[in-house]
């Protein structure tokens, strides 16, 4: 499964979000989309789904432009954790996942979608969480509990936008390290939008570097991390150290202005 955009741009009105965005997703690896607020990484993410249409450019799931394909065809494909859930839904735990099987849903399925529900609780070692209200949940095991949504749909490609916001570090961790585990075992393409640069460098195969709309640079964690990249994009100066092989950015401050 190959998820490919060509020229992509979209544009609210007269303002332009994203700007002629060529970029390609292969099976089995996780790609961060990294840059400062604003710069149309949601959108960007959006528009693969096709919860936003492109103004210019093109699509591609294996050499098939997604708007071809019906929602439900999409959903078999595409599995999407949107940013923060909202905490006050008022359902179990294993009724926020089985709305993940919508895309399967036909007379007669409800036992189907119930075991499907309880493999993947079962796989994300959080079985014992299925009668809990989602409601009640820590913000960890929320992010984990939408995660399961994503993943039972059974998706070729599932996308993220900032899985690990709002989480302590053990959670960050631990969605970050599940994702990966995920791609390596299922063949599983993750596309995961991310403020936490260290944390993408440590879990992520492939960084893409936003500015202003536009990629800036894209590559391996290495090659995207550099402190004249980060100085160039987020205004702020940096150091870059190996920690375990992957880079490790200490922050220095914002870039000072000359007068």
């Amino acid at each position: 499964m190959q998820v490919e955009t060509e020229g992509m741009s979209f544009s609210y009105k007269d303002k332009k979000v994203l700007e002629s965005v060529s970029l390609r997703f292969g099976e089995g690896e996780v790609v961060s989309i990294i840059g400062p607020n604003g710069v149309g990484k949601s959108t960007f993410l959006h528009c693969l789904n096709r919860l936003l249409a492109p103004s210019e450019g093109s699509v591609m799931v294996d050499g098939r432009d997604v708007s071809e394909f019906s929602l439900k065809e999409l959903a078999r494909i595409m599995g999407y954790v949107p940013y923060s859930p909202a905490s006050n839904f008022p359902l179990s735990v294993i009724d926020m996942v089985i709305m993940g099987r919508h895309p399967y849903s036909r007379i007669g399925s409800a036992k189907d979608d119930l075991k499907a529900a309880h493999k993947i609780l079962e796989e994300l070692d959080i079985e014992d969480l299925a009668f809990r209200p989602f409601a009640e949940l820590s913000a960890g095991q929320r992010q984990k509990v939408m995660i399961a949504r994503g993943l039972v749909q059974d998706p070729k490609v599932l996308l993220l936008d900032e899985p690990t916001a709002n989480l302590d570090i053990k959670h960050q961790m631990e969605v970050a390290g599940l994702l990966r585990d995920l791609s390596r075992a299922d063949g599983l393409s993750v596309v995961m939008v991310s403020h936490e640069l260290n944390i993408a460098a440590k879990y992520s195969d492939r960084m893409v570097l936003l500015c202003k709309g536009e990629v800036f640079t894209a590559g391996s964690p290495w090659e995207v991390l550099t402190p004249e990249n980060i100085r160039a994009v987020y205004e702020v100066d940096a150091d870059v150290a190996d920690h375990g092989g992957r880079p490790y950015v200490m922050l220095n401050g914002p870039v000072r202005r000359h007068a």
